[in-house]
């Protein structure tokens, strides 16, 4: 297997929803927030949508590619927080109709309002907003090729960089010189799931030499 790092264009869109919705597919996170799983039609619904953001400003869609098969392994969003993204309200985002919206709101709530008390809205960083590997395919490299990218952009800019990491992603994260700075648990039995959900916001300032 040959892995390759490549920036993905709109036509990848749906190889970009299948990989990042099928790694997170079985977390308690997904299965609050989508009780009928990750049917074809909620997965139409999420190419539509990142169709509609995929020029947005300083947003960059990566995936490593087995260029052997022309099978994307791993896809990551990057984003460049700065002064202009930080104090501009969002867009709100369509929700899915058959999925839970409570626990939705709950969750990006959560992770927003933790990113925000971190980071705050007036310094610049870059923000990993999405990293993963299509299962079966765990461990092979391609979660880091896609990690460097962006901690090789924070470095070369001086900034520090930041990411909401699930306990799956904490080692890899450390590795690379991110450290938890705050923590929050997410109880999803309100939305019919037992579990309670629990992430770390991470930090890395700029470095130097980075792993290999």
């Amino acid at each position: 297997m040959t892995l390759k790092l490549v920036d993905m264009t709109e036509a990848d869109t749906a190889e970009f929803v299948n990989v990042f919705s099928s790694a997170f597919a079985g977390g308690p996170v997904n299965r609050a927030m989508l009780p009928l799983g990750n049917t074809p039609e909620y997965l139409d619904f999420l190419v539509q949508r990142e169709l509609k953001t995929f020029h947005k400003r300083n947003h960059w869609r990566l995936a490593v590619v087995d260029s052997d098969t022309s099978e994307f392994i791993g896809v990551a969003l990057w984003s460049l927080e700065d002064e202009v993204a930080l104090n501009t309200t969002p867009e709100p985002r369509n929700l899915y109709p058959k999925g839970n919206a409570e626990a939705k709101t709950a969750f990006t709530g959560m992770i927003r309002t933790a990113r925000h008390a971190v980071m705050g809205k007036e310094r610049t960083y870059w923000h990993l907003n999405i990293l993963a590997t299509r299962p079966g395919h765990e461990r092979k490299g391609a979660g880091r090729m896609l990690l460097k990218w962006g901690t090789d952009k924070a470095d070369k800019d001086g900034l520090d960089t930041f990411l909401d990491a699930t306990p799956v992603g904490r080692t890899l994260y450390e590795k690379f010189g991110f450290s938890v700075v705050r923590e929050q648990d997410l109880d999803l039995s309100p939305y019919g799931v037992p579990e309670v959900y629990h992430s770390a916001s991470m930090v890395r300032p700029p470095q130097g030499q980075q792993p290999t």
